[in-house]
């Protein structure tokens, strides 16, 4: 039996989080041991217990320890990754979000292990230009140095760590997440038709549907432009988003991306095509 260490500096119940279970799952099923070692979780911000991937984790088998310092930042957090990891006897670090990843790279190269990272999204640093500028080289530099394997879910994702951050391509691996769809209800069709007639559409309209958090890395402003374009055709369509602002170090600025967002919806006059449910 192996042992690897995980670091999640969000346990909220976002894609990267529930990619980091299924993983992290796969990895106890197979026998090995895994620590995940996480920042503050949002029960801790707002006492909602099912907003956390945690409860998932532990019930798969994964043992849990929360280090604050991967929320606030603190790098020497690595120094003590890298003693943990030596302690178990680690194969490996996986960093699993964008703010901890050079956390878990630099924790492997002390400890002379592999350092995985698993790359969701494309890359955002947010920030003033300085800032910014400051945060992608620091970041670009540790990833191209230590990252024995970057699994990407997307081939744009990949392209950007090989193209503009220059990390050899045979260090990089597309494994793009799956769904179950063996776990989705099967409803009636009356159903279905009380569902679309509490939305507003009717049984010949044909409906577009997005699913996923308020969030730039989604498009949605890319979607609605889109869409904006194809009003001027005579068709009869309407689009549902499923989805919110969560809770987070960003919900602030996601939540004004929101209202940017249907401030577009409306200048594009599509308030009676996009629904946002």
């Amino acid at each position: 039996m192996s042992a690897y260490i995980m670091t999640l500096t969000l346990p909220d119940r976002t894609g990267a989080a529930k990619m980091a279970l299924q993983f992290a799952t796969s990895l106890v099923k197979k026998g090995h041991r895994v620590l995940l070692i996480h920042g503050v979780p949002p029960e801790a911000r707002n006492g909602n217990l099912d907003e956390s991937v945690l409860p998932a984790m532990l019930e798969a088998g994964i043992e849990t320890k929360m280090d604050r310092r991967l929320t606030t930042g603190r790098f020497w957090v690595s120094r003590d990754l890298a003693k943990t990891a030596r302690k178990c006897e680690a194969q490996a670090i996986i960093g699993v979000n964008q703010r901890d990843r050079p956390f878990a790279l630099k924790a492997a190269a002390l400890a002379g292990i592999s350092g995985i990272i698993s790359v969701q999204n494309q890359h955002r640093f947010w920030g003033s230009k300085v800032v910014s500028f400051a945060k992608r080289t620091f970041y670009t530099r540790y990833v191209r140095k230590f990252a024995r394997l970057a699994v990407c879910t997307s081939e744009p994702v990949q392209k950007e760590l090989t193209e503009w951050m220059k990390v050899p391509v045979d260090r990089t691996v597309i494994l793009q997440n799956g769904i179950d769809t063996s776990k989705f209800p099967t409803l009636q069709r009356e159903t279905l038709l009380e569902i679309r007639r509490s939305l507003g559409v009717e049984e010949d309209t044909f409906l577009w549907l997005n699913v996923g958090r308020i969030d730039y890395q989604k498009g949605l402003d890319l979607l609605v432009e889109a869409l904006g374009k194809l009003r001027q055709h005579n068709t009869q369509w309407k689009l549902i988003s499923v989805g919110t602002v969560t809770s987070g170090t960003n919900q602030n600025r996601m939540q004004d991306y929101f209202e940017k967002l249907k401030q577009r919806v409306r200048e594009l006059n599509l308030q009676e095509r996009v629904i946002f449910a």
